[in-house]
């Protein structure tokens, strides 16, 4: 990213730990939307407007890890990895939600057809 500083390796390390522990708090706390997705299976306009906001969460999580790959050279393999750990989890949310919606249209189009 232009413009953005350049740490040493010790700085490095300690912005790579940081960075560890904002994914795996971030991860908990998206594996707890996972497992409230089915919840809105009763209320399925939910699940739509709550994917759409964990796509920018995803878009500001992939800010973040650039920057910080760019920053952190000594420790942009380990970024990368924690980057992807998150990327994977933050997705498997959203398609938890989108599951939702698409349940819903499901049945929807269920209802009409059997009118």
């Amino acid at each position: 990213m232009f413009g953005s500083p350049r740490f040493n390796a010790a700085d490095s390390i300690l912005i790579f730990n940081a960075f560890r522990e904002f994914v795996m708090i971030h991860q908990q706390l998206l594996n707890i939307l996972i497992g409230k997705a089915g919840l809105f299976r009763a209320v399925p306009f939910i699940g739509e407007p709550v994917a759409n906001v964990l796509v920018g969460i995803e878009m500001i999580v992939d800010s973040i890890a650039f920057a910080l790959i760019d920053s952190c050279q000594s420790q942009a393999a380990n970024v990368r990895q924690q980057s992807l750990q998150l990327k994977g989890t933050v997705q498997l949310s959203i398609k938890s939600y989108r599951g939702v919606a698409d349940v819903s249209a499901l049945g929807r189009k269920m209802l009409a057809a059997s009118d």
